[in-house]
């Protein structure tokens, strides 16, 4: 790969850049999508799903392997049936129809030769009785949870007929599956089981959900209410099932309306995101308490992002808007690797450890692109009874009956990072346009077709009228800085002192972080370095994230210094091949005593031809 050969300590490097490095392997057409670093990451995994660079490859063969069992030469996971080949028929559905080489018709009707007699798929060979319930038998339940899903998903897109026949087979199995695998006993020894615990039989929910929806029978949706009170306390489990349930229990919710379906999800979530298993990343990791692999986890991220919108999409609160955001640009975007996968990363203390490409090509590289689908979808633009609301500045094009614009990334400019919005399309009765005015942004500064308008927010939004086809807005913000110092608190640079505080550093919505690629002496044993935040420039670098910034000084805790170091987003780690990071630091006021004669910088982040640092 050519990135190998990029030299990233120099700061410099752009999306445009990096596409040159992966047009290749992966998206062929990178000037198109060098202003849109949202799309390109979505580019860079539907191109791993779909062409055949990297391996494994995903030929029907492959995908199928969950329910056309061959245990004599088994595929990863084949007994977590429909696991993988009901993610893939999910996402792709979703996807542009061009652009999947493996045609979705052909690939489900294929896989729906293999339902057996019951309605399942998988093995035909499992019991299900109260006293054979088993961790196998959870693992079976999890994949035809996942598989339908997709079957709905592509039924949504496609309208196929025999689809929705082969989902209410299985959504009967589910069923007839509830009286054994809800009882206490079973619940009691599948303690401990983790991935394969109770939360496989309580994330069926999201599909039965989905079946009723599309079927209109509700009885589906009647066992759906009935199993998730099966769901324990947070404890120590598998994320990823924990939060399917909560995704389909908050689904459950928009179905029926009863309040105690959102009264659990929100008592469950606030829970959560108060706790230690709640990460600076915005997210949570594999397995709630702190198990002894403590990583994340693709998938579990995806659903915490899409937990959190859902929510806001039903409650207005934009609290749970925010964290889905910073969620996205922070642990999803983290979470993806060079190669378009998605997956696990090692966490520590400090921030994240490197260690091998945990690439979840069977399950975290296809739910982190369904993710991103929904986001541009579901969350960027919202419709009101007072018009339209643009709730994300992603860099992408969103389109809906109503609406059609882009958003691209724009030049910085008087330390004010722009992005350019251009309506395509605009029904004349959808009414005014309202731009999110964001919680991480000091100030907001908008133009509209080159004119600078000053209109007062209401209610957290910028009022901008009534507008046609061809309009450009810009946009732009600047980023508020903070240190969060845990448990919800945090405080500003101002409000430091010479006595340094924890924390980690937020830039707008990106959390920063300093890793060995850009500066390896910074995170060198010892680490637990001061970086001092008086008098700070951060740098805004167009068009991607890749290209923030934020030089800082600090003395380093080994020796007398006053050194140079630059911080980045954490989500430019996808591009750097996952160097050891540091998201929690030491901050103070200013260097005061501990100046030493170490002045320069290793990397001299400010400036090639810059003078040391100097009180």
């Amino acid at each position: 790969m050519k990135i190998n050969s990029f030299k990233l300590f120099t700061l410099t490097i752009s999306l445009n850049i990096l596409g040159q490095a992966f047009a290749q392997e992966n998206t062929g057409n990178i000037d198109s999508l060098s202003r849109h670093e949202f799309d390109y990451r979505m580019q860079m995994t539907l191109n791993r799903l779909t062409t055949s660079k990297m391996i494994p490859q995903y030929t029907e063969q492959f995908i199928l392997a969950d329910v056309n069992l061959d245990p004599a030469n088994p595929r990863r996971f084949y007994n977590f049936s429909g696991d993988l080949s009901g993610r893939y028929i999910e996402v792709l559905s979703m996807a542009p129809k061009k652009s999947n080489r493996i045609q979705l018709p052909q690939l489900v009707s294929k896989l729906i030769s293999f339902q057996q007699a019951d309605g399942r798929f998988g093995s035909k060979d499992l019991i299900f009785t109260e006293d054979k319930i088993s961790g196998e038998h959870m693992a079976l339940l999890w994949g035809n949870g996942r598989l339908l899903v997709g079957l709905m998903q592509y039924y949504k897109e496609y309208h196929d007929p025999n689809a929705l026949q082969a989902a209410k087979r299985l959504g009967d199995f589910f069923i007839s599956s509830y009286e054994v695998c809800s009882t206490p006993a079973v619940s009691k020894r599948l303690e401990g089981m983790m991935a394969m615990g109770i939360i496989c039989f309580t994330q069926y929910i999201e599909g039965l959900i989905m079946l009723t929806e599309f079927s209109g029978d509700a009885k589906y949706a009647n066992i759906a209410a009935k199993t998730y009170p099966v769901l324990p306390p947070r404890g120590k489990q598998h994320t990823h099932g924990y939060l399917s349930t909560l995704r389909g229990v908050l689904m459950l919710y928009n179905y029926d309306h009863k309040p105690e379906h959102l009264d659990f999800v929100r008592k469950q979530y606030d829970d959560l995101v108060s706790s230690d298993d709640y990460t600076s990343f915005g997210s949570v990791r594999e397995y709630f308490g702190h198990m002894d692999v403590d990583r994340d986890e693709g998938c579990s991220t995806a659903d915490f992002l899409r937990l959190s919108f859902d929510l806001y999409k039903v409650t207005g609160n934009k609290t749970y808007l925010d964290k889905g955001e910073f969620s996205l640009l922070n642990a999803l975007y983290f979470n993806q690797y060079y190669t378009g996968d998605f997956g696990h990363h090692v966490l520590n203390a400090e921030g994240s450890s490197p260690d091998f490409l945990h690439a979840s090509w069977w399950c975290c590289t296809m739910h982190g692109l369904r993710a991103m689908y929904e986001v541009r979808n579901e969350y960027m633009t919202e419709h009101t009874a007072e018009g339209i609301r643009l709730n994300l500045y992603i860099e992408t094009t969103y389109t809906d009956k109503k609406i059609g614009y882009t958003i691209t990334k724009d030049k910085p400019s008087d330390g004010l990072q722009f992005f350019h919005i251009r309506l395509n399309s605009i029904d004349a009765k959808a009414g005014p346009v309202a731009l999110r005015v964001p919680s991480w942004a000091e100030k907001m500064e908008v133009m509209i077709n080159g004119k600078k308008i000053s209109t007062p927010a209401k209610d957290d939004y910028l009022q901008l009228g009534n507008h046609s086809a061809g309009t450009v807005i810009r946009v732009g913000f600047k980023y508020r800085v903070s240190i969060h110092t845990g448990n919800a608190k945090s405080i500003t640079p101002s409000q430091l002192s010479s006595s340094p505080v924890a924390g980690s550093l937020h830039y707008g919505p990106y959390l920063m972080g300093a890793d060995d690629k850009t500066d390896p002496i910074f995170v060198a044993e010892p680490n637990d370095n001061t970086v001092y935040l008086k008098a700070i420039t951060p740098v805004l670098a167009s068009p991607a994230i890749t290209g923030i910034r934020f030089p800082v000084r600090y003395s380093h805790s080994g020796f007398p210094s006053d050194l140079q170091s630059v911080l980045r987003p954490v989500g430019a780690l996808t591009f750097n091949k996952h160097a050891y990071l540091m998201t929690r630091l030491q901050f103070a006021s200013e260097p005061g005593t501990n100046k030493g004669a170490n002045t320069q910088s290793m990397l001299n982040p400010f400036d090639p031809n810059a003078k040391k640092p100097s009180n």
